[in-house]
């Protein structure tokens, strides 16, 4: 007898190549997107409560630092290193927090990610905090 409840799923695509395959629906999809520093986790039930230093805002109100609930209950989730730089698309919930549900990529594999990024992004709403602004 088949029981869905004792299932488990994998991710099919790795979370990076399916932000990479549509940039665009994660874009208008998420209420911030931004690159960030990880300057601490926290493991929470559920997922991890992270820190992020923000180095660039595409979408979303200008921060410093956010404050992002990574939610880690599904299996396309991603675990994040500490100093790690990672391109976000968070949503706002109702009660106002930031939540990821795997739309996270390492900066270092985001190229074709941040280019549309670049291309989609009015400029009056991209942010780039210089040194001195961190």
């Amino acid at each position: 007898m088949f029981n869905a409840a004792n299932t488990v799923s994998a991710c099919i695509i790795d979370p990076t190549a399916q932000l990479s395959r549509n940039p665009e629906f994660a874009f208008d999809n998420s209420t911030y997107v931004f690159t960030g520093e990880v300057l601490a986790v926290d493991k929470t039930e559920g997922g991890n409560d992270v820190v992020f230093e923000v180095l660039r805002v595409w979408k979303g109100a200008e921060a410093q630092t956010l404050f992002v609930f990574n939610d880690l209950r599904s299996s396309c989730s991603r675990l994040l290193e500490m100093d790690g730089e990672y391109v976000v698309f968070a949503n706002t919930t109702d009660d106002g927090n930031l939540v990821v549900f795997g739309q996270v990529a390492p900066i270092a594999e985001a190229e074709s990610i941040v280019d549309f990024l670049d291309a989609a992004a009015p400029d009056d709403n991209e942010l780039e905090l210089s040194a001195s602004d961190r």
